[in-house]
């Protein structure tokens, strides 16, 4: 999937480019500005989401938003409808996502409950950056961050069991670097936000498994 969301990626890149050239040149006036054209800038990068992101949820909702914005700016739908819409699409779309965890992600947050508070680094980042690096034991981290930015690095950190992380994001993004040796069993709720996750290569060492509970709201929590 991660080579797919590529691959979309250059072709959208080599789509432009070329209307742009075609139109320096003067072989033809293609209007790449049309009515609704800034929409794309949602509806391009929710669409290559439903071939990347592990939970896809957040950017199908980016997709309808998305095209819904555009059928309006088309004339197709009145604005005012769609303001109507948004506060019941939005009340929809957080009980969906709260019917997902409660359905799916019981494990995960029974995971991450057996690990004492106590025993957990604490990170809170309110407007400002945050860079944590922990190379000593670990057995798991609560970070919640409003409109900054939080970067917990535990790719040398000792983890002896299972681990497990609770993270928070509000118009804010998070960045958690990882060991190789490790297994991610996430359960994510995304308002208008989202969680990525990256695969590395496996090492040779023991593997363990790290329990992610994630809350992503207008904002993009990054697991790699």
């Amino acid at each position: 999937m991660k080579n797919t969301s590529k691959i979309l990626w250059g072709l959208v890149l080599v789509i432009v480019g070329l209307l742009l050239s075609i139109n320096a040149l003067g072989f033809a006036h293609i209007d790449i500005f049309f009515d609704g054209w800034w929409t794309l800038f949602i509806i391009v990068p929710s669409f290559i989401g439903l071939f990347d992101d592990e939970d896809k949820f957040g950017s199908l909702i980016g997709l309808i938003i998305g095209m819904a914005l555009l059928l309006s700016a088309q004339g197709f739908i009145s604005f005012g409808l769609l303001f109507k819409l948004f506060i019941p699409f939005l009340i929809i779309v957080i009980g969906l996502s709260v019917l997902k965890t409660g359905l799916f992600g019981e494990k995960v947050k029974e995971k991450v409950k057996i690990v004492d508070t106590g025993d957990l680094e604490t990170i809170a980042v309110v407007m400002s950056d945050e860079k944590k690096v922990i190379k000593g034991e670990f057995k798991g981290a609560v970070i919640d961050t409003v409109f900054g930015h939080c970067t917990l690095d535990i790719s040398d950190a000792k983890i002896k069991d299972n681990a497990s992380l609770k993270i928070s994001s509000v118009f804010s993004k998070v960045d958690i670097i990882l060991p190789t040796n490790v297994t991610l069993k996430t359960n994510s709720t995304r308002v208008f936000g989202s969680v990525s996750t990256v695969v590395k290569e496996k090492s040779t060492k023991k593997e363990i498994v790290l329990f992610v509970e994630a809350v992503s709201v207008f904002g993009g929590i990054s697991l790699r």
